[in-house]
């Protein structure tokens, strides 16, 4: 700290440094250990300045209390976490527990222990010490803010080609000769500064505060594991051909370059390679009477060493953004007064950071004009905004409102770091962000077309007038809205039937265009409660006409370009911006279904046609027989594990019967089932269905593969549940070790005890493998062009497998990390693409050619037909235990459409589903 002492200038620290301290972690529930050691270093600035000048030392912090404190704290440590992780528990404990302390420093230099491998199995509590090591220096301020930095240090690395130095200054003093071929070895130390959160108006990277750092206690170990894979695979290159290096210079760059490319939360890298030389040995035995026989010295001889040596060092940093060239900060009070499809037109982004108060018009105009939306997901906001659309911003409390009409009422509060971290993602990741702008424009068309919006309103007025339904008789209308538009909104009543209400008290009137005929009872009907079936009326053509003007101004399918299928032209855009918000003002208060289903055109003109809301009642299933144990049955548990979905709910009911049905010990089973979404109906189907089952229900957090899923050939696959069967070691309990994972589009025809009872030896999944199918079909072609990721499988013998049916061991799956390994996968097709089948194909990459086969006969697999068009195919041939309908088309589906295909008989017999007709036959 800077203090003014007698006319002079006076800084003054202190601290403790190289305290050691080593910290092991035993797991109980499967014996691994885990462990670190740190050397400790801390420096406290504080308001002590009466030690140096007054012989007090009231104020000062003992280093021995320092020391201390550092052991205290490890102890306290409950759970493994990384050394950034400790150095910023350490500087906010000194920060906020001595009030004179204002800043601590805290560095952390981790030894590399490194768990070993023994017949290729990770040692439950064996380490070696490797060589580079982790850094991590921490500023924390007693106000919270935080500055951090990682580093590595000791990274040393050699190629013994693939190198030259040629083309520099050359004068009397230059003796180095030129090559294009030699040695490169260096030993690399970096610093990079994590930044996960980006002040787009300061231009300043950095932490707001400790409370925004990752909740992952090992996240930062991680990011410093990923980071030095990058530096040495940028500096060796591809495996077989390598890469060419310039200079020491220009291979810095480029690991520079490739961490900063790679991690969008790193601001900045410094690298230090000094250049370790190993210089050509030639001796000649003409001139030396050593040499006996005459040797041939063909640069495979060298004299390593390191002093002196070049020194070569640079830093690589993002520039900080302009907030004037990318931020328009707008008052709300002035919202009115601009030209909204204009502004959005000029922006890269829309970011609308609400607490609740009702900005769903520009929202929904920002997204059908294709543009990245940040907002809170709160809210109407919630309905339509998803991961794959926007960037949804989670709420990090509710407060009270005090004002207006909202007192009384709770306010969302946005999180303000997570805020942040999403407009630097958009600046930084500006393809990801597009593609979610595009993604948008396709759900909005889809939801809230005028197609979609003409199909609300006629069925408003076909409601109220019976005589409005019938075919023929006018082939179009317009609406003539009093002086502010007629707005909307829908809820549900008792009887769960969905019913508008018209907010607006104030007489509308149906006016006939010029080519239509209205019956004269649709005029001046003022509703004010309406009751809605499931069906609506599609109308062709719809006419918006202005309060003062009889004509109408133009069709509502080019009045508003955004909702349009083709892309909008500059004429549209400019007829567009005088009808934003009007049409907007009906937008943002409807609810549509989805699904469409056209009944043949009138003669009239007029298309009718049918849009079925899914009912919100959960299917009713017959209730099974009980199954019980037979004579011979153990007391050994079989668990399953099934995703919980009312989508998929039929399917798993069948599945659940199959497998009781057939089992001869049905009362071992333990069913698992993961849930995303709560639905209290759905789950007492499973206990009134299935009386006597053994379940447990547990929720999937779908936050855990927000922003890992790309958007896969069909939209089912995508699905946040699709992905909960990577994380099943973690969800499922530990005393659990083996479980049998199911989809939910399956029947079992065979005792399940069987398939349970495979030998894995040693490894970690079981599943039917499919050697002769085209391996190389389930990667992009961007997979296979890149060096560097086709070399994927060297060594492994990879075939294809489902992951519907698959036998795990969650205990090994534990110990080798299997979880993170697939969500690395998952980051790089995020940042490639280099697949386009959900969540298969990371299996296969971490996984395929290190399983146990299984045969053929537990996965009769792709009857639900291909993934695109769902078509028909038969069984494979030889023996069948287990039926299964991956693919597009699901057998209930078929069989109530009256398509179905044949195979989907076999499914018909275990479908418990009690349809209306059995309902009004009972």
């Amino acid at each position: 700290m800077a203090n003014k002492l007698d006319g002079f200038n006076f800084e003054q620290r202190h601290g403790k440094a190289r305290v050691r301290v080593a910290r092991v972690w035993r797991n109980k529930s499967d014996n691994i250990h885990s462990m670190v050691e740190w050397n400790v270093s801390i420096s406290l600035l504080s308001d002590c300045v009466n030690s140096y000048v007054r012989d007090d030392n009231s104020d000062i912090v003992a280093t021995d209390t320092m020391k201390n404190t550092v052991y205290v704290k490890a102890k306290e440590c409950s759970e493994q976490l990384s050394a950034e992780n400790f150095a910023i528990l350490l500087a906010r404990h000194f920060t906020s527990f001595y009030k004179q302390v204002t800043t601590a420093i805290v560095k952390i230099v981790e030894k590399p222990w490194e768990r070993v491998h023994v017949n290729g199995q990770p040692h439950e509590h064996g380490f070696k010490l490797g060589s580079e090591k982790h850094t991590a220096e921490v500023i924390v301020q007693k106000s919270g803010v935080l500055k951090l930095t990682s580093g590595i240090e000791g990274l040393s690395v050699l190629k013994t080609t693939k190198s030259g130095f040629e083309g520099f200054v050359r004068d009397q003093y230059t003796a180095l000769p030129e090559t294009r071929e030699r040695m490169l070895a260096t030993e690399v130390t970096a610093l990079w500064r994590q930044t996960p959160l980006l002040y787009l108006v300061t231009g300043k990277y950095s932490y707001e505060s400790v409370s925004s750092i990752p909740r992952n206690p090992l996240y930062f170990t991680e990011r410093y594991l990923d980071v030095k894979k990058s530096l040495a695979n940028t500096f060796f290159g591809p495996p077989k051909e390598g890469v060419y290096s310039a200079s020491v210079q220009s291979t810095l760059f480029q690991m520079a370059k490739a961490v900063l490319n790679r991690f969008p939360d790193i601001s900045s890298i410094q690298l230090k390679m000094p250049n370790i030389h190993f210089l050509p040995v030639n001796i000649s035995s003409k001139e030396n009477t050593i040499v006996k026989v005459e040797l041939q010295f063909n640069d495979d001889v060298f004299l390593p060493t390191d002093e002196p040596h070049g020194s070569i060092e640079a830093s690589l940093s993002r520039f900080c953004v302009d907030p004037s060239k990318v931020v328009k900060v707008v008052r709300a009070a002035d919202v009115e007064f601009f030209d909204p499809i204009k502004l959005i037109r000029q922006s890269h982004a829309f970011v609308l950071p609400s607490r609740g108060e009702e900005w769903g018009r520009l929202l929904l105009g920002a997204m059908s004009m294709s543009l990245p939306v940040i907002s809170t997901n709160w809210s109407g906001a919630a309905e339509y905004l998803t991961e794959e659309n926007s960037y949804p911003l989670p709420v990090d409390r509710k407060s009270e409102g005090m004002v207006g009409p909202y007192k009384g009422h709770l306010w969302a509060e946005p999180s303000i770091p997570k805020l942040q971290l999403l407009m630097r993602n958009v600046i930084v990741n500006v393809e990801e962000a597009n593609m979610r702008g595009r993604r948008a424009r396709e759900d909005m068309i889809r939801s809230f077309s005028p197609r979609t919006v003409a199909d609300i309103l006629i069925h408003f007025y076909a409601v109220m007038n019976p005589g409005f339904m019938q075919p023929g008789s006018f082939s179009g209308f317009s609406v003539s809205k009093p002086n502010r538009p007629i707005s909307f909104s829908f809820h549900e009543d008792q009887t769960r039937s969905l019913a508008p209400k018209v907010l607006s008290q104030e007489q509308y009137s149906i006016l006939p265009s010029e080519e239509s005929s209205l019956p004269h009872n649709l005029t001046n009907h003022s509703p004010s409660m309406l009751s809605i079936n499931h069906q609506y009326l599609s109308l062709s053509n719809l006419i918006l006409t202005s309060p003062n003007n009889a004509s109408p101004l133009s069709p509502l399918n080019t009045t508003y370009p955004c909702l349009s299928q083709n892309p909008p032209s500059p004429v549209q855009d400019r007829m567009a911006s005088r009808t934003f918000i009007l049409l907007l003002g009906l937008l943002s208060f409807i609810i549509v279904a989805n699904t469409v289903s056209s009944l043949p055109s009138s003669s009239g003109g007029i298309r009718l046609g049918v849009i079925r809301k899914p009912s919100a009642d959960v299917p009713v299933f017959r209730e099974a027989p009980a199954f019980r144990n037979g004579d011979s049955c153990g007391p050994q548990r079989l668990h399953i594990v099934m995703t919980l979905d009312a989508n998929y709910l039929r399917g798993t009911m069948a599945a659940i019967f199959s497998i009781l049905q057939h089992s001869t010990c049905p009362e071992n089973m333990e069913f698992h089932f993961l849930w995303a979404r709560f639905d209290r109906e759905v789950f007492s189907s499973i206990k009134s269905t299935f009386p006597s089952l053994n379940y447990k229900f547990y929720r999937f957090d779908s936050n855990r593969v927000r922003g890992k899923i790309s958007k896969s050939i069909r939209q089912s696959l995508d699905q946040p549940l699709n992905y909960a069967r990577i994380y099943l070691a973690d969800i499922i309990p530990s005393y659990v070790k083996r479980v049998i994972y199911l989809d939910s589009d399956l029947v079992v025809v065979d005792d399940i005890a069987k398939l349970w009872e495979v030998d894995l030896e040693n490894r970690v999944l079981a599943a039917p493998e499919y050697c002769h199918a085209n391996f190389t079909y389930y990667f992009s072609n961007l997979f296979w062009l890149d060096p560097a990721l086709a070399k994927t499988f060297q060594g492994r013998r990879p075939c294809y497998f489902n992951t519907g049916v698959m036998v795990v061991d969650l205990k090994k799956w534990r110990q080798g990390r299997l979880t993170q390994k697939v969500e690395e996968w998952m980051t790089v097709q995020k940042q490639k693409r280099i697949y386009h089948l959900g969540s298969l194909p990371p299996f296969l990459l971490v996984l395929a050619g290190n399983i146990k086969g299984v045969d053929h006969r537990w996965n009769q697999h792709g009857l639900g037909g291909d993934n695109m068009e769902g078509k028909c195919r038969s069984l494979h041939p030889g023996p069948i235990s287990l039926l299964h309908w991956s693919g597009k088309g699901k057998p209930w589906l078929r069989l109530d459409s009256r398509k179905p295909c044949i195979v989907d008989h076999l499914w018909a017999p275990y479908d418990l589903y009690r349809s209306s007709m059995h309902a009004l036959e009972e």
